[in-house]
């Protein structure tokens, strides 16, 4: 499924529509996200989420860049060689993921519970009707980006949590609580928004985010900012053009330096919206 999700999302078509639903996907999340902290979490009433999504957004900036090889080398049918940009995107993703996760293990809450209960379920016999075009590239940006976009956020969130400290360096939260009330509901709630979305139910899912946004608005005042309205018209009216680039190696450089494919990642986290990360922008 792995390789021929890639393949999909090579073919320009499905390509443009990539970025869309990883946005969707990150709203939906980062929107439930702050519902959670400010529903069970008081402090954050008093003093805001801003920590949080700072906290959120450098550790995931932190491990892709730690992990941006210059230089990365893959065995496979061809056997060894030099890995292509989309290879790299694959490595440094998974190399991220992987760390985050034990992380949070070294924190106190294991991951593998978790990523049990974010994962997907697709019913054998799913009902697509004239939309199995989408359905088909909606599982493969899934299986290809999705599913390891979701885990390195939860992760990072909940590292962002088990991070804060008062300053006699306590724990600012349990780790129970941070696991009861933050990080297994937020995988259970993106495991059923993924199975939704892949079933098509775009007008219900619509609904529910900016119910998710009025509640936020209405109850805590907080205004969480969207997508831009133009850049999502454009997405879904394929005006956005994606042009294949091939790889070219970064010259040898005294610093390690992100390749440009995660530079553009990295200034997305940096900036609170954490887009490209779902979006496998390359």
């Amino acid at each position: 499924m792995k390789c021929r999700a890639g393949e999909l999302l090579r073919e320009e078509k499905t390509e443009r529509m990539t970025k869309l639903y990883g946005c969707k996907a990150l709203e939906a999340m980062q929107s439930e996200a702050a519902l959670l902290l400010l529903d069970h979490f008081p402090w954050f009433r008093r003093a805001g989420l801003k920590s949080f999504f700072d906290g959120q957004a450098g550790n995931c900036s932190r491990e892709l860049n730690d992990n941006a090889a210059d230089r990365i080398l893959v065995k496979d049918r061809r056997g060894r060689h030099e890995a292509d940009e989309i290879m790299r995107f694959e490595e440094i993703v998974d190399d991220a993921e992987f760390m985050l996760s034990r992380k949070m293990n070294f924190g106190g809450i294991e991951p593998e519970p978790v990523w049990e209960r974010a994962e997907a379920r697709i019913p054998d016999k799913l009902f697509l009707g004239t939309d199995r075009v989408h359905a088909e590239a909606r599982m493969a940006w899934y299986a290809y980006l999705g599913r390891r976009a979701v885990r390195v956020w939860i992760a990072s969130g909940t590292l962002a949590l088990l991070d804060m400290k008062y300053p006699s360096g306590r724990r600012r939260f349990p780790i129970s609580k941070i696991e009861r009330d933050f990080t297994l509901p937020l995988a259970d709630f993106m495991s059923g928004w993924i199975e939704r979305f892949i079933g098509g139910q775009d007008r219900g899912r619509t609904a529910e985010q900016h119910g998710r946004l009025r509640r936020l608005r209405e109850e805590y005042d907080v205004d969480l900012t969207p997508v831009s309205e133009q850049e999502r018209e454009e997405l879904e009216a394929g005006q956005i053009e994606t042009v294949a680039k091939p790889f070219r190696a970064d010259p040898p450089t005294s610093i390690r330096e992100a390749p440009e494919a995660f530079r553009r990642i990295l200034d997305d986290v940096r900036n609170g919206r954490g887009v490209g990360i779902f979006t496998g922008k390359r």
